[in-house]
């Protein structure tokens, strides 16, 4: 699942940048990533597997707006913020804090 994760992101990244020569806002508020029949799983969407060796292709698929919107929000990013199926907010914020926006954040309190 990690490599249809992994995948699921650059397919998104290189279609939006090379693909549509679109930006940042497109990368952060795109209500759409690019799922092969596992990842579309993820997502609630029902897509047909493939045949017993038979590739399954990353396609574009449209998510619900109201609950997804750019790169933040796509499983491979939440789930690298996560332990198990516990969400860790705070080190996502933290993260997104650091590496996305580039803010120094102070030590957090004793």
């Amino acid at each position: 699942m990690n490599a249809d994760l992994k995948q699921e992101a650059l397919s998104f990244v290189d279609n939006v940048i090379f693909g549509q020569d679109r930006g940042v806002a497109e990368l952060l508020t795109a209500p759409y990533t690019f799922a092969n029949s596992r990842i579309a799983k993820i997502y609630g969407l029902g897509t047909a597997s493939p045949a017993a060796g038979q590739p399954d292709p990353f396609v574009r698929v449209n998510l619900d707006p109201t609950q997804r919107a750019g790169l933040l929000t796509q499983a491979g990013f939440l789930s690298s913020n996560a332990e198990g199926q516990v969400p860790q907010i705070i080190i996502r914020g933290v993260h997104i804090a650091r590496d996305v926006l580039c803010a120094p954040l102070p030590a957090p309190p004793t």
